[in-house]
């Protein structure tokens, strides 16, 4: 294939995934009101085509992964289960989709994974993704906070203006900019790495925080254990340049208006420690975890699927009747839902990646960026739902490990 044809292939790729995945991030505060029943339905769309591609890459042996291919067998008998059970008891093929919509975001594994494992030039996949994304996120944040769209709220600056799942996406554009600048630095990327930062930072999402801090952790002792001095010695004086940029703020607005911003920040770090206290948000998911648990240990297996959908909710008064149980965390979605299997079948292919990881040869920066952020899933499941970008990156994560051990990840 010449190096035309793998461009154009590599375009149309491109497109394709990049238009599946901006149709699965929640963009409720960046639509007008009357277009969001019409996004919910292109969305609905783009997980069936997921589905469907996958079905068919499957018979046509494009799976290469074997673990993969044996995953998406299984998730496969258990939802013409499901389908079975729900018309024997309900006389509908799928009475309560959402029941399915938990673990549909596996298909978005074998999609990425199987588009990306080809002759497409993967870094450069995901700089396109990168720049992208945070585009994305720049316009939602410039809309909010100049009021050009109303909003539900005042968009202060310290005010949440988006979902927390966009953001946890941007924290994977920081991690692979900075794996990015350290393996070339380019200063224009630092401003980049900057603005997102602070993007994290303002959002005011405790489980992006948390997120951030494991991702980070992470990176930073993979690129301790990387061979390479010139990349360890980058990296070192990028984090020494951000410990004194924040300490000359902390210094120069400690105290006055902008301190502030600084008791608001300390406030918010104690509230995931000091829930029962101060009973905020924390506290909110502490109850979830003490109503739900012995539902789950009831039905460890197989979890309650369609009869736990019509069970009471614990802040039931707060929503329709069955409208289903607005969790907040992943985790429990997961577990209430479809038990240990259903555990296993979402987070499976996450315990396998990991320990995949673990069996390479060498760590390439940008897969070290995949790694790290891939595992602070773990973390910020314990408070949300990982989505559809999440397992992309995943699937993205397969390729390039297959890539690697083929010696063809920059091809």
């Amino acid at each position: 294939m010449t190096e035309n044809a793998l461009e154009q292939k590599s375009w149309h790729t491109t497109i394709l995934l990049l238009a599946l995945l901006f149709l699965c991030l929640p963009i409720t505060y960046l639509t007008l009101p009357p277009l969001q029943p019409f996004h919910d339905k292109l969305k609905d769309a783009a997980i069936i085509f997921s589905i469907l591609i996958s079905c068919i890459l499957y018979l046509y042996n494009r799976i290469e992964n074997k673990f993969l291919r044996r995953q998406l067998v299984i998730f496969m008998i258990y939802y013409l289960f499901l389908i079975g059970e729900s018309f024997i008891r309900y006389g509908s093929i799928m009475a309560y989709p959402h029941i399915i919509l938990v673990l549909s975001c596996f298909f978005y594994v074998i999609l990425f994974y199987s588009f990306l494992s080809k002759r497409i030039n993967l870094p450069l996949f995901l700089e396109r993704l990168c720049y992208l994304l945070c585009g994305f996120v720049y316009l939602q944040q410039v809309l909010a906070r100049t009021s050009i769209i109303p909003y539900f709220f005042d968009a202060s600056v310290m005010q949440r203006v988006t979902h927390a799942m966009p953001i946890f996406s941007l924290l994977f554009c920081t991690i692979f900019f900075i794996s990015k600048y350290i393996r070339r630095p380019k200063l224009y990327l630092l401003p980049i790495i900057g603005i997102n930062l602070i993007i994290i930072l303002i959002e005011n999402h405790r489980s992006v925080w948390t997120a951030t801090i494991a991702a980070l952790l992470v990176f930073t002792y993979m690129i301790l254990k990387a061979k390479k001095e010139s990349v360890k010695i980058i990296y070192f004086l990028l984090v020494m340049l951000a410990i004194f940029i924040v300490a000359m703020y902390l210094l120069a607005f400690a105290e006055g208006r902008y301190s502030t911003y600084l008791s608001f920040m300390k406030e918010r770090f104690e509230e995931i420690y000091k829930f029962r206290q101060i009973r905020g948000t924390g506290m909110f998911r502490y109850i979830q975890y003490e109503y739900y648990l012995p539902y789950i240990k009831e039905n460890l297996l197989f979890g309650m699927r369609f009869k736990g959908f019509e069970l009471p909710g614990v802040y039931e008064h707060a929503f329709e009747r069955v409208s289903g149980h607005h969790f907040h965390s992943g985790y429990l979605t997961v577990l209430f839902y479809h038990g240990l299997f259903g555990f296993y079948l979402l987070y499976g292919p996450i315990i396998y990646y990991i320990f995949s990881f673990f069996k390479q040869r060498k760590y390439y920066t940008e897969n070290i960026a995949l790694f790290a952020f891939i595992v602070s899933g773990l973390v910020f499941s314990l408070a949300y739902e990982l989505r559809f970008f999440y397992f992309a990156v995943l699937g993205i994560g397969f390729a390039l490990l297959e890539k690697e051990e083929n010696g063809i990840a920059n091809k």
